[in-house]
């Protein structure tokens, strides 16, 4: 490397130090504490100190930014200037005993600013020097000496101090720097296959990960933690052999092994890590001191069956190929990479130092733009490190447990490297057994052994007077629902057997809906509900599907149905015969392992799938509700509304819960179920206690403006995510009402989890948690072993317990993909479980937050909705070659396809 500064008054920046410089912050410190044999001789010291710091300008350059100038010069000090300092702390000696003392006093001189323009930018710290152990803790602006320099300036120090100080002229840091915007600026072919490939790292960037630390919607700042790795378990020699084995150095094995644990972590099939790399390529530069250090892009992409093998060989070419072209990039670039990465990298070689150094006991980088830096050290005698982590991006105890999954994931890998990364453990046996604990228990709520319409009929006995369903236009006392509802059973009954038999449901939304649907259920049968506004080949295929002989409905929906192969019973149309059956109950004519109804989701493959509901399963999920309801205010008497088609299980909330406690039905009409202004009206003077509605609907209703719509007691928000913004709007107009947010797909009746909205806390999640296990439910976060992820970690919601429905009716081969045995059960083969599909994680207080889909599922409207199924339809057309269906937000804040 040639002599090319001048007697000019500064010189240009390195990339590296372009990068640190960027902004007007502070351009963070690099750390070196290390443990030395005492007494020290301080004036030695201070005297060593000084011959090191003459040797190299880098350790007395400051930094000025001329006038005119958006980029500072180094400027390089007389070699007699002051550009470090020493002090003596005799009672900081206590740090040396005590990783937290010693954290501690790191992080408090990291955070003292460095004067760039005046110095000194090097700063020693003498602790305990009259002692039999002294700690020196060296401290330098990152501008101006890397961690290898500090271990390189360690060795010099200590050479100097026994009186060897080193005889060969250094390289200048200012000669470096020149040398690399040359050689950037070079038009030779080697060199531009070095940008290139700057240029492509810049441009191929992964999605970053959609999750990966509990307070990920904080702000980054630039001060550091650590979380100490526990790696005294790891053997050297079984490590050394392992990366022999697979013919990679310890240190790349010891980087795959972080790349695989941030893959369990974020579920990420890419990921780009910042993996720092010495930038001493060059021999002259092996001993050098300065801002060599880089980030340099290091990738590897994942799939389930991506073995750890791979990963390490993925790791070792990305590694090798940044490494090779690590002089070619600029400030730019070095930024582009520290801003893209998903997390850091750094390994440093600690060899044997001299008298009087005895250990390195830290070594850290200055802060970088991720908030997560694994650093690892390793000498011949041991493997050491730490979790370096920005604390307002990164939860305390999250960085700690990620430091103990790194070490569980590396002994699972040292154990067997052909195994899949999916397969490697990052769980401890105690930590499986806390989470499975808090998955919920077995023990449903009171009522739950007793069919929901039998549970009415006591309901009707003991307060037959009270109101049950309010209409438009009509309402029902519960004495009048169940006589009605009684005679429709017997009708029923009369046209043939109906007990576990689908029965067809399509009728408009008045009481007389209530009555069907009860009388259905009382006669043993399993309502069939149906959408008028479908279009007729659906609600056909529904009919047939679910084998259904009798439809319920109404003499004006007979001309825009489909050519039925089943009987209609049309309510208004038979009318008089219906009113000739006897009011008294048909008795317990309906099992807890019968249908209650088939509800139709859609179906990936274009195929709607009947879901298969039992009485004990709807019995289970209207007991839960309407327990969880009770926690906080008996819901007997409240008004419930209903705003969602029976079509899907939306409203089934505000259909079962009031029948088994005591409240009220609300009928709203289609017309006001959408149109807020219209809502207001008809609830004027009649307000409504409780209200079950998907966040898009009520956005929708809401941006009418109008008072009124809201509910007084509870508003229940289920079928979509909930977003703090509309829980912002809902609290800014009706700060009374109680939010509780629902969760639950079709396959586990209704509903499996809840969490009540706390004005006092705001968990650390984009959107509000889905919350915890009803009773009688039981939820998983699992991996694609059906495995259990630890908190934090996204995985799959799996649920089991006695909400967990039939299977999909008549369909035994889908019934099996999704509703499969419950791993965890007490007893083998004593439970199902469903797997939703659906991508979460559980928060530290154990509560699940939503995070999207595993597949292409969306919900729009609340509407579960297979893109497949609509891509099928569209495909059969026979000018459609080629189709693709997607859902994109629209400009209210919900979804449209």
């Amino acid at each position: 490397m040639q002599e090319t500064k001048t007697e000019a008054a500064g010189f240009r920046l390195s990339p590296q130090q372009q990068q640190l410089l960027a902004s007007d912050g502070a351009p963070g410190a690099t750390q070196c504490a290390v443990l030395l044999d005492g007494p020290v001789d301080v004036e030695q010291l201070r005297a060593a100190l000084d011959g090191v710091v003459a040797r190299y300008e880098i350790l007395r350059t400051t930094f000025v930014r001329p006038a005119g100038m958006r980029t500072p010069q180094q400027i390089i000090g007389e070699e007699s200037a002051p550009a470090w300092s020493l002090e003596e702390q005799p009672s900081a000696a206590g740090v040396i005993a005590d990783d937290a003392a010693l954290e501690a006093l790191m992080a408090l001189e990291a955070g003292r600013e460095f004067d760039l323009e005046r110095g000194p930018l090097v700063r020693a710290l003498l602790a305990g020097g009259a002692e039999e152990s002294a700690l020196l803790l060296l401290t330098a602006c990152a501008a101006c000496a890397d961690s290898a320099s500090l271990s390189l300036l360690l060795a010099e120090l200590c050479e100097s101090y026994a009186g060897k100080m080193p005889t060969e002229e250094p390289v200048q840091y200012a000669d470096y720097a020149e040398w690399r915007h040359e050689l950037i600026a070079d038009e030779e072919s080697q060199v531009q296959d070095g940008l290139a490939f700057w240029r492509d790292a810049a441009a191929d960037r992964p999605a970053p990960p959609r999750v990966l630390f509990a307070q990920r919607d904080r702000p980054r700042g630039t001060q550091r933690a650590a979380a100490a790795l526990d790696l005294g378990a790891v053997g050297l020699d079984e490590l050394q052999r392992a990366a022999v084995g697979a013919g990679v150095t310890v240190a790349v094995f010891l980087e795959a092994a972080w790349h695989a644990l941030l893959a369990r972590m974020t579920g990420a099939s890419e990921l780009l890590v910042a993996g720092w790399a010495d930038g001493r390529a060059q021999p002259d530069l092996a001993r050098a001191i300065g801002a060599y250090e880089q980030p340099v892009p290091v990738r590897c992409r994942f799939q389930e069956t991506t073995t750890f093998a791979e990963i390490l060989d993925q790791v070792r070419r990305s590694r090798a190929l940044a490494v090779r072209w690590q002089d070619c990039g600029d400030a730019e670039d070095l930024a582009a990479v520290a801003g893209q990465a998903a997390a850091e990298w750094t390994f440093s070689a600690v060899g044997q130092l001299p008298a009087p150094a005895r250990e390195v006991l830290a070594l850290r980088l200055a802060p970088g733009d991720a908030p997560l830096v694994l650093a690892l050290r390793g000498s011949d005698a041991a493997l050491t490190g730490e979790l370096v982590y920005d604390p307002l991006a990164v939860a305390h105890d999250d960085a700690r447990e990620i430091a103990r999954r790194f070490v569980t994931l590396l002994h699972s890998a040292l154990a067997d490297p052909s195994l899949p990364v999916a397969q490697l453990e990052i769980l401890e046996a105690d930590e499986r057994e806390l989470l499975l604990s808090a998955s919920g228990a077995d023990a449903p709520a009171a009522g739950a052994e007793t069919p929901v319409h039998e549970r009415f009929e006591e309901q009707a006995r003991s307060t037959p007077d009270r109101p049950a369903v309010l209409g438009v236009s009509e309402s029902l006392t519960y004495a009048e629902l169940d006589a009605a509802a009684n005679r429709l059973a017997s009708h029923l009954e009369r046209l043939g057997p109906v007990r576990q038999q689908p029965v067809g449901l399509c009728m408009e939304r008045t009481p007389s809906m209530i009555v069907a649907l009860l009388a259905i259920l009382k006669a043993g049968g399993a309502y069939v509900p149906l959408n008028h506004e479908h279009p007729p080949a659906r609600i056909s295929h529904q009919l047939l599907d679910a084998g259904a002989r009798v439809l319920v409905t109404e003499q004006h929906m007979l001309a825009s149905l489909p050519e039925l192969d089943a009987t209609a019973v049309c309510v208004d149309r038979d009318a008089a015969a219906i009113a000739d059956r006897p009011s008294e109950s048909l008795g317990s004519v309906a099992a807890l392992d019968d249908l209650a109804y088939v509800m139709y989701t859609s179906g990936s493959t274009g195929t709607p799938k009947g879901v298969a509901v039992t009485h004990g399963n709807l019995a289970t999920y209207a007991a839960s509700i309407a327990a969880r309801l009770s926690a906080a205010e008996d819901p007997a008497g409240l008004v419930f509304g209903v705003v969602s088609a029976i079509s899907t299980d939306l409203g089934n909330t505000s259909i079962f819960t009031p029948l088994v406690s005591g409240g009220c039905i609300r009928l709203i009409g289609a017309e006001a179920a959408t149109d807020g202004g219209l809502l207001a009206t008809e609830l004027a003077g009649e307000p409504l206690d409780v209200l079950k509605i998907a966040p898009s609907h009520l956005r929708a209703l809401l941006a009418a403006d109008a008072d009124g719509v809201l509910p007084r007691r509870w508003l229940v928000v289920g079928g979509e995510a909930l977003t703090w913004e509309l829980v912002g709007q809902i609290r800014s107009r009706s700060p009374d009402c109680r939010i509780l947010n629902h969760y639950g797909p079709t396959e586990t009746t209704v509903g499996c989890a809840t969490y009540l909205l706390d004005d006092q806390q705001r968990p650390d999640s984009l959107t509000v948690p889905i919350g915890f296990p009803l009773a009688g439910a039981r939820i998983y976060v699992l991996d694609p072993r059906l495995g259990p992820m630890p908190a934090g970690v996204p995985g799959e919601l799996c649920i089991a317990g006695a909400g967990v429905a039939a299977g999909y009716l008549g369909d035994a081969g889908k019934s099996n993909d999704k509703f499969v045995a419950d791993p965890f059960a007490p007893a083998e083969g004593t439970g199902r479980m469903y797997r939703t599909g659906d991508r979460v994680r559980r928060l530290r207080d154990g509560a699940i937050e939503f995070l999207g889909r595993l597949d292409d599922q969306v919900k729009v409207r609340g509407f579960r909705i297979e893109p497949g199924e609509i891509e099928a339809t569209l495909g059969a057309h026979v000018a459609i070659r080629q189709v693709a269906v997607c859902a994109e937000d629209d400009e209210r804040g919900g979804l449209r396809l």
